[in-house]
């Protein structure tokens, strides 16, 4: 089942005007460089459509004359014409994008009769914005976590604390716990703590915890600017996988 969903692809590609692809490089567990393409194309209603092309095993170096002998056998291979190629999107690594003798500028140099435009893929550099490793923000997200941790790393604080908020009538029955591994974790924990703060600041001086910023009003401004950031950071997640 599988090679025939690739053949679909692979015909619906060659049979596509123009199509664009991105690639990203990296080392499986076996310590192989896969060069996963992905393709974006035509279909014959002319809607375009996005699939992963190929999962290409680079054995040896990756420079970036071997990223170009790996990418055009399989083309040629698969009888994909290079030509109807518009556009490549990359993660900016010195194999792919280096002015000489990356695989960008390798590849333009043998597509000489064609305009290929190239792209840096947006999403290395919002994932690093998203990390707040230094400054004031980070200051505040750290504290911010620190909060939910110490209501929800302890079972009885938990358990309490749910009680309080079905008691209040409010907003919301519980409180997500942060975690590095999802994704939209941080937006979401944020909207969660903002939307309660009342109820934090009461039950955390309930139970002995004193967070004194909680009634900064600078401290306030700053954890409102984060959520917003953070929303902002999670629409754009969404809006890249298509779910919005």
């Amino acid at each position: 089942m599988g090679e025939n969903v690739q053949e679909q692809v692979i015909e619906a590609v060659r049979e596509s005007p123009f199509f664009s692809i991105a690639m990203d490089e990296s080392t499986d567990i076996g310590d192989v460089a896969q060069l996963l393409v992905w393709v974006r194309y035509l279909e014959k209603s002319l809607y375009p459509k996005e699939e992963v092309l190929c999962l290409l095993p680079l054995q040896g170096h990756t420079r970036g004359e071997d990223i170009l002998d790996s990418i055009c056998k399989y083309f040629e291979t698969h009888h994909i014409p290079l030509d109807n190629l518009v556009s490549i999107t990359t993660d900016g690594a010195p194999a792919i994008v280096g002015h000489d003798r990356g695989f960008v500028s390798l590849l333009k140099k043998k597509l000489t009769e064609q305009t290929v435009r190239d792209y840096h893929c947006i999403i290395h550099q919002h994932i690093l914005c998203a990390k707040l490793k230094h400054g004031e923000l980070n200051i505040v997200l750290k504290l911010a976590v620190k909060i939910v941790n110490f209501i929800r790393a302890k079972a009885l604080n938990h358990r309490l604390f749910k009680a309080v908020l079905q008691d209040s009538e409010a907003g919301y029955t519980d409180l997500l716990m942060h975690t590095e591994v999802r994704w939209l974790s941080k937006g979401k924990v944020l909207e969660q703590l903002i939307a309660l703060l009342p109820e934090i600041e009461h039950f955390v001086n309930s139970r002995g915890q004193s967070f004194p910023e909680l009634k900064d009003v600078k401290w306030v401004i700053m954890l409102h600017f984060l959520s917003d950031l953070f929303a902002h950071f999670n629409a754009l997640n969404l809006m890249l996988q298509g779910k919005q």
